[in-house]
């Protein structure tokens, strides 16, 4: 179950560590040091941690701990059946069964990053026949369900109106009319968006939303701030300080990130650009407005993203426009997207 801002998170941990104590019992390896530090984070939070980030809260006491440390201590917790690796975040979390944990079913919260893991005896039957049939043998089983957990739905019913709308072009069209959803998609409630992007990003992956209305375009994006200055906290001297304000002033000029069409004849204008920061983590939150003359002729998008910001290595993009939507992941390879099955025609 996803837990409520009233839930008694230190009956989590005991709990947690009575199941770590009970399958280390029969287990055949031990943890070591590391494994017990890594083990130690993973309880502070019902969200996935990255590895780097693992590393960046380690370091906090003493004696410091390196990525490929965390990476050998995940590893061996996986194994053990203590940690679970989240593809979609990008990240590892605390096995939260507390009996057998076959085929688990983890339910990712898009907002705050919360996650909560399930069992189904009727999924892993399905799998089990699916794999049969098909010859195939699994090496891992689970299923991951991205939406919005209870508490966000009543925070964030812009995002629950798009989740919505993607099954339905008609639908999407009809939202856009009403401009609801999509001023809304864009302008998160401001009391929880910092928390969710900057406590649920993974490092190396920014993320990129545009929404069009007509010849307007609204463009959200959020970034680690490992992959643009290099560190997750506040400036600590005249040096970060001044990286900030350098990546700051590159936001401000949106072509030297993103270029459309000159066909377009689009014009980039920053809204807001900042530098954001909470107890673990720091991240770039950054808008621009976007007005087209010719918007049939967004069709693609020039990407010079990874030449400003070469510690970057993923932008996740989510595209909504008069003509449908699309969800794209641009590599750092890639200097282009095509857009003209969302903004074209």
């Amino acid at each position: 179950m996803f837990v409520s801002k009233k839930h008694n998170h230190h009956a989590c941990v005991l709990r947690a560590k009575q199941v770590v104590a009970e399958r280390l019992s029969t287990a055949p390896t031990k943890m070591n040091e590391n494994d017990a530090r890594v083990l130690d984070i993973l309880t502070r939070d019902h969200r996935a941690f990255g590895a780097y980030e693992i590393a960046n809260q380690a370091s906090d006491v003493v004696k410091k701990l390196q990525p490929n440390q965390v990476y050998r201590a995940v590893e061996k917790l996986t194994e053990l059946g203590l940690v679970h690796r989240i593809e979609t975040a990008n990240g590892y979390i605390l096995c939260q069964s507390t009996g057998t944990c076959s085929t688990p079913i983890f339910l990712i919260c898009k907002s705050c990053g919360q996650i909560s893991e399930a069992q189904s005896a009727g999924v892993e039957q399905a799998i089990d026949q699916s794999t049969r049939q098909s010859e195939f043998q699994p090496h891992h089983q689970y299923v991951e369900v991205t939406g919005l957990c209870p508490n966000c739905q009543k925070h964030n019913s812009a995002f629950i109106c798009r989740s919505n709308i993607m099954m339905s072009h008609s639908k999407v069209l009809a939202c856009f009319t009403l401009g609801v959803c999509f001023f809304a998609m864009m302008q998160p409630d401001p009391m929880i968006a910092a928390e969710r992007k900057l406590d649920s990003h993974a490092h190396g992956v920014s993320e990129l939303k545009i929404a069009q209305q007509g010849g307007a375009f609204e463009m959200l994006l959020e970034a680690p701030g490992e992959d643009i200055v290099g560190f997750e906290h506040k400036p600590k001297n005249a040096a970060q300080k001044n990286q900030v304000k350098a990546a700051l002033a590159v936001f401000k000029n949106p072509g030297k990130l993103f270029s459309p069409p000159a066909a377009a004849g689009c014009t980039i204008t920053l809204k807001e650009a900042e530098f954001e920061t909470t107890k673990h983590h720091a991240g770039f939150h950054v808008s621009w407005s976007m007005q087209c003359t010719n918007s049939a002729k967004m069709t693609t998008l020039v990407i010079r993203y990874f030449e400003a910001f070469p510690a970057a290595e993923e932008i996740e993009i989510e595209a909504i426009g008069n003509a449908g939507q699309a969800a794209l992941e641009v590599e750092k390879d890639m200097t282009r997207v095509d857009l003209s099955a969302v903004f074209g025609g």
